[in-house]
């Protein structure tokens, strides 16, 4: 009985142990090579079109959506975005998929898709930096200009007596 089970055992390890090999020479192949899309978007406008989108994500992920809400907005500006850059999505789907099966070249895209994500968040804060000092500036201008334009409660002339024959008598 033990005998039998045991070359059970013995068959069914042998046969996952060809299985895992066949499974493993079979991902070790090298793919049939990926044909280009015949309406393929170029790596410039893809990598625009990849920024745009990356930020739209970024944007609707800091509201507080519900998840049905986010993507329901989300399809909303990735359908202005393609307009934008007169693609459709089955475009830019299939220019996806060959740029991924491209592996380094989507790696590439990434690499300059978040170059450009920092250089415009760079901008971004400068021009706060900058718009926030001009608003001091305007700011304090104002009270300077208040301050001046305000008349002293005490008079700069020193009006007239009205008894001109008056004199003052001056003790010493």
């Amino acid at each position: 009985m033990f005998k039998k089970i045991k070359n059970q055992i013995k068959n069914t390890c042998k046969n996952s142990y060809f299985i895992f090999l066949f499974l493993f020479l079979a991902s070790c192949s090298e793919s049939s090579p990926l044909e280009t899309p015949p309406n393929l978007i170029d790596r410039n406008k893809m990598i625009q079109l990849i920024t745009e989108i990356q930020l739209a994500e970024s944007a609707i992920g800091l509201q507080p959506f519900s998840h049905t809400e986010a993507v329901i907005r989300f399809k909303k500006y990735e359908g202005e975005i393609f307009k934008k850059y007169q693609v459709d999505s089955a475009t830019y789907f299939s220019s996806y998929q060959y740029y991924a099966a491209k592996g380094k070249l989507l790696q590439y895209i990434y690499l300059i898709v978040g170059d450009s994500i920092v250089a415009q968040q760079k901008r971004a804060e400068k021009f706060a930096r900058l718009d926030s000092a001009k608003r001091a500036d305007s700011l304090q201008k104002k009270q300077i200009d208040s301050l001046l334009s305000k008349k002293d409660s005490i008079p700069t002339k020193i009006p007239k007596s009205k008894n001109k024959n008056r004199k003052v008598k001056i003790e010493k």
